[in-house]
């Protein structure tokens, strides 16, 4: 079975689950399975995963919104830190 079919068939499953607090359960356990593995992209610490989740969801105006090609460059030069 590939990854994307074992993706599929989890996501299949999390959409039958319709209780939050069982949902947050299963979002606290997938996290933590992340971090023992550190499985961020693009190499990123749980901490700049996390800071970059925070501030994309922090961003709602479209006046904040920038071009792919300047994200990348931005992204570039915060990893760098």
């Amino acid at each position: 079975m590939s990854v994307l079919e074992l993706k599929g068939e989890v996501h299949d499953m999390i959409a039958q689950v319709h209780d939050k607090e069982l949902l947050q359960k299963i979002k606290s356990f997938i996290s933590s399975l992340a971090s023992e593995g550190k499985a961020y992209p693009d190499g990123l610490s749980r901490q700049q995963y996390e800071v970059l989740l925070s501030t994309a969801n922090k961003s709602k105006s479209e006046k904040e919104l920038v071009d792919v090609e300047t994200a990348h460059k931005l992204f570039d030069k915060w990893k760098e830190r």
